[in-house]
């Protein structure tokens, strides 16, 4: 079978194409900077002010939501990893199967998680008793390699693109970590995408808030 012709892009087309990004970051970096004085005063809008004596625990409280966050990650990335191997699924282009890895480990979390949910099994000592094997595991499973098995770890391609994107990515990181660690303050989220996961957690199962008109929203996104 021939192998297909490559086309290289015209660099002019290239450049109007790279425009857009680079204008959008831009933009993203300037609005940031601006911010970035007045970073600190986002803890005012909470109940716990700078200095107060509520003030460490409420950032420590943050952080490790964002901690657990990652920790989820893990264990979504290496399930889904050791789904890809066991269906037999192992496509040439990396970055392709680190996407399926990610896919898989979220279907399979979401299952859970979801099936727990409407079975009415969202109790604390689910999430202790669960958790910490989960991502003892997952990071096990990240570092070890067994006889005959391959190696679970980051896959991702290498090159002038795939690094640019990298460096691009882990700075939008970066400022999103620096915001999630500041209470949350948008409509939206106090309304929705907080009130509702949290009605939820004290009642122990997902279901329908009758006096909650946003939380007819599909219940698998929260």
């Amino acid at each position: 079978m021939p192998r297909p012709v490559e086309e290289k892009v015209p660099l002019p087309w290239f450049a109007v194409g790279l425009a857009w990004p680079v204008l959008v970051l831009a933009w993203f970096g300037i609005l940031s900077l601006r911010a970035l004085p007045a970073w600190g005063t986002l803890f005012q809008a909470g109940p716990a002010l700078p200095g107060s004596p509520g003030w460490v625990g409420a950032l420590a409280h943050h952080l490790q939501v964002v901690l657990s966050m990652l920790a989820v990650l893990v264990v979504t990335w290496v399930c889904g990893r050791r789904f890809r191997t066991w269906m037999g699924c192992d496509p040439e282009e990396a970055w392709v199967r680190t996407s399926l890895e990610l896919l898989a480990g979220t279907f399979l979390l979401g299952l859970f998680w979801m099936g727990t949910g409407l079975c009415g099994l969202w109790f604390p000592i689910l999430g202790k008793v669960l958790g910490l094997p989960l991502l003892l595991w997952g990071l096990w499973s990240l570092v070890r390699r067994s006889p005959g098995s391959p190696r679970i770890g980051l896959s991702l391609p290498m090159g002038p693109g795939p690094i640019l994107l990298a460096v691009v990515s882990l700075l939008y990181l970066g400022f999103a970590f620096l915001q999630d660690l500041a209470p949350e303050t948008f409509y939206d989220s106090m309304v929705y995408h907080l009130a509702v996961p949290a009605r939820w957690v004290a009642r122990h199962t997902i279901g329908d808030i009758p006096v909650n008109f946003f939380s007819n929203y599909p219940y698998g996104a929260e």
